[in-house]
């Protein structure tokens, strides 16, 4: 992730610094660290949802690259409103990246309309600058064709990260329906007993309503209001004293969480005075990762506090 933040900073903004400043402060991030040591999906949903979205990035450059290249040997805008046809390979890749990251974790499709309306606007932007008429309807028509080319290699990509689970005999309702005396085509089966899993996943978060002590608020996770504590064994004398204590604590580190508000406020500013597309691109990230948190969480839900436990649906 830090190598693809560089890259992608590097190519917005074409800046050595910038894009070493990414990378140092993503290094240097707590929330990075324990994700990356204890991995959990959360680290490898964030994995594929950076890559897809730096691979749009290439496909804003790719596409603007194409429509250059068109109007220099012969292509008149005016002339017609079809412009040159352009295949997308990077949204095609884009969509590949955002099956896996969908595979992983279901909160990734809450960043699909974002992303879908950000490539939308590149597509009428980039029109419009090269002077093709009727750019944004053709715009759009565009970019709906060039979803559905990459919405079929989402779908696909969405199963590789399964696997292990559809390889394997010990996964979670691997085989519930032989388990319970139903029919287990070698197949089918399969696939009915994933679907049975999904639907458990569903049904076990959509009735969470039960209070935590440990619970947080939305608005006091960028204030670090209350850490997560992953890890928690309790008391023990293994230390050489009579009490003991350890502890594994989900905390970002706070020079970088307290700045995010006024950089998230200079970000609204370059987006509105400026016109930044850079700023659209980075905002459309930021809002496309609040929607599963808020609505999932923000109605006195518990923060997941990692326990041993046995084993169950938590895939959501």
């Amino acid at each position: 992730m830090i190598l693809i933040l560089i890259r992608v900073a590097y190519r917005m903004f074409h800046s050595i610094v910038l894009a070493g400043t990414a990378g140092m402060l993503m290094t240097l991030d707590g929330f990075q660290l324990v994700l990356s040591r204890t991995s959990l999906l959360d680290i490898f949903l964030g994995l594929f949802v950076l890559a897809s979205f730096a691979a749009m990035v290439l496909d804003r450059d790719h596409y603007r690259r194409r429509l250059l290249r068109a109007l220099q040997y012969g292509y008149d805008p005016s002339g017609t409103p079809k412009a040159p046809r352009i295949v997308p390979w990077w949204l095609l890749v884009a969509g590949v990246l955002f099956g896996l990251a969908c595979g992983v974790k279901w909160s990734a499709l809450f960043f699909l309309p974002f992303f879908a309306a950000l490539i939308a606007a590149r597509r009428v932007q980039a029109r419009r600058s090269a002077g093709i008429r009727g750019s944004f309807s053709t715009g759009l028509s565009a970019t709906w064709a060039g979803a559905c080319s990459a919405s079929h290699w989402r779908a696909s990509s969405t199963w590789p990260p399964w696997t292990g689970w559809f390889v394997t005999d010990t996964g979670y309702f691997r085989h519930y329906r032989e388990a319970n005396g139903l029919s287990e085509p070698p197949v089918l089966g399969a696939l009915l007993n994933l679907m049975h899993y999904h639907d458990e996943a569903y049904g076990f978060h959509s009735g969470l309503t039960a209070h935590h002590p440990y619970q947080s608020w939305p608005w006091q996770w960028l204030l670090l209001g209350r850490p997560v504590s992953f890890y928690w064994p309790g008391g023990g004398g293994n230390c050489g004293a009579p009490s003991c204590a350890r502890e594994i604590l989900l905390l970002g580190t706070p020079v970088l969480w307290w700045s995010f508000l006024p950089a998230l406020a200079a970000l609204v500013w370059f987006g509105i005075a400026r016109r930044d597309w850079r700023a659209y691109a980075i905002g459309a990230g930021v809002v496309a990762g609040l929607p599963p948190v808020v609505l999932l969480r923000g109605q006195g839900r518990p923060d997941d506090v990692l326990v041993p436990r046995a084993p169950g649906p938590c895939r959501s």
